[in-house]
């Protein structure tokens, strides 16, 4: 939402993961965007995050990629 209360767009996500390795989990996952706006917030509608990330076994990010778009 903007500032002024006059703009709103929602996000909504998905990400799944799965085990590559023992004890390293690869997610993988999408975000879309949707406003009604036709001001500040239009660029967002259809707008779509991809993104890709691994952690290890303490839950430390290894490696992470996204921001892809239309």
């Amino acid at each position: 939402m903007t500032m002024d209360g006059r703009d709103m767009a929602t996000a909504t996500g998905r990400t799944e993961g799965k085990m590559i390795e023992s004890g390293k989990m690869r997610y993988v996952g999408a975000i879309f965007y949707e406003t009604r706006s036709k001001d500040k917030l239009a660029f967002l509608n259809h707008l779509v995050g991809v993104n890709e990330y691994e952690l290890d076994a303490s839950g430390i990010t290894i490696t992470s990629y996204g921001n892809g778009n239309r």
